[in-house]
């Protein structure tokens, strides 16, 4: 009794060399089909939201620093008058922070810097991967006065909180 392979082995030795060939074709095209939609599956088992992260995590870079919550603004130019305060200790991706020096979508040993002015107080966080620096805006916490909220960061905090926590 032949098993499965030699059977078509042996139905593949009856075909026609045209045959054969567009049958070869026509199984690795099936197998690159298959192997290609098998990776699709997994990523869109994953939702993105407009701000490009995974709908179970936080929507936008953040960081808490005294009491205050500040979250991604613009990139800016360094200043003489910045100093230095700290840096990021604590990265969770999954929560918004709430303990001082704790971030979101930033890396542990980014650098917090602070320039205090007629009572305000504004954050930047230098991003040593990009070694760039951007500006952080204050949106919840003790009410230090800020530029607003200039991008709309607040909504994109509401829309990500579960109704147990509004």
């Amino acid at each position: 009794m032949a098993n499965c392979c030699e059977v078509t082995v042996m139905m593949f030795c009856f075909f026609s060399a045209k045959k054969k060939i567009s049958g070869l074709i026509i199984g690795i095209t099936l197998v690159l089909l298959l192997t290609a939609c098998a990776g699709n599956a997994e990523e869109s088992s994953m939702t993105k939201m407009p701000t490009g992260y995974p709908a179970d995590q936080v929507q936008n870079a953040c960081v808490f620093f005294r009491g205050n919550l500040y979250c991604r603004g613009s990139y800016c130019e360094f200043s003489s008058e910045m100093k230095e305060v700290g840096q990021v200790t604590v990265v969770d991706n999954y929560n918004l922070p709430s303990e001082d020096y704790a971030a979101a979508h930033l890396e542990v040993g980014d650098k917090i810097l602070i320039l205090e002015a007629a009572g305000t107080v504004r954050l930047f966080v230098q991003i040593m991967a990009q070694n760039r620096l951007m500006e952080f805006y204050c949106v919840e916490g003790s009410g230090e006065k800020t530029d607003g909220d200039p991008q709309g960061i607040i909504h994109l905090l509401e829309l990500e909180k579960s109704p147990k926590d509004k």
